[in-house]
């Protein structure tokens, strides 16, 4: 919209301090333009609660839903038998094994060490056995069992010593997982909820104290999903301090 001859979007970042959020409240308009900064979760819940932002797609934005972004023409590019092998917009280039499964991921399209963020190597079954993040120099080994469960999570970071991160918690299914801390010390438990077809909905963290034992919970994210995979913006919420975000999501893939 344009105000006093100046162009203004729902929803954007505050020029001096990118780490609020501002928005027009949408309550007031037409008669009345004003500002409104969201410098937290609570503020965002807030805006939302009271209708100070309306519509899913700024709802979403405010949220950070996933939604596509604007793209050039070509922006994907895919080899002979229909795997992803460029990605421009997001300067990530993909290479495969034999088996279909993504090798790397790099930066540019010659696939040179150099401009490598990312490792993966598995089994002869197809399950992954490692992940490398080079991006964060971290490294990430899956411990399974005979049918391809994992049973333990191990990571190794930057110069630090190969230590267990997570441990998978399972029922009849796979519940959630016990986290440690780098002193390999039990920290919180996750759990997911899922709905019937298996998609996770929900991420809730049960926090472990070593006087009190587990103390309190946390609502870490929730998502709901279109088909094929893509959460609905509006309808999907993530701590943005967690700093063990959900890795499972639709159909259960994991990240």
């Amino acid at each position: 919209m344009r105000i006093n001859n100046k162009h203004y979007q729902s929803i954007w970042l505050k020029p001096e301090d990118p780490s609020i959020v501002q928005i027009i409240d949408q309550r007031l308009l037409p008669f009345e333009f004003k500002i409104i900064n969201l410098k937290n979760i609570e503020d965002i819940f807030a805006a939302i609660k009271d209708m100070k932002v309306r519509g899913a797609p700024l709802i979403g934005a405010t949220t950070g839903g996933d939604d596509l972004k604007d793209q050039v023409s070509g922006n994907y590019s895919y080899n002979d038998i229909g795997q992803l092998t460029e990605n421009i917009s997001d300067d990530n280039y993909f290479e495969y094994n034999v088996s279909g499964r993504v090798t790397g991921i790099y930066n540019d399209a010659v696939h040179s060490e150099a401009t490598r963020v990312a490792a993966y190597t598995y089994d002869d079954r197809g399950f992954r056995l490692m992940k490398y993040d080079k991006v964060h120099d971290l490294y990430t080994w899956y411990i399974r069992d005979l049918s391809g469960n994992i049973l333990y999570l191990y990571t190794k970071e930057r110069t630090g010593n190969i230590r267990l991160n997570e441990v998978p918690v399972y029922g009849a299914s796979r519940l959630g997982v016990a986290r440690f801390n780098t002193s390999e010390t039990l920290e919180k438990y996750t759990y997911e909820l899922t709905d019937h077809l298996g998609n996770v909905r929900a991420v809730i963290s049960e926090n472990y104290d070593n006087d009190d034992g587990f103390s309190d919970y946390d609502f870490d994210d929730y998502a709901d999903y279109y088909p094929f995979g893509m959460k609905m913006p509006g309808f999907c919420f993530k701590i943005s301090f967690n700093p063990n975000p959900l890795k499972r999501g639709y159909n259960w893939s994991i990240a």
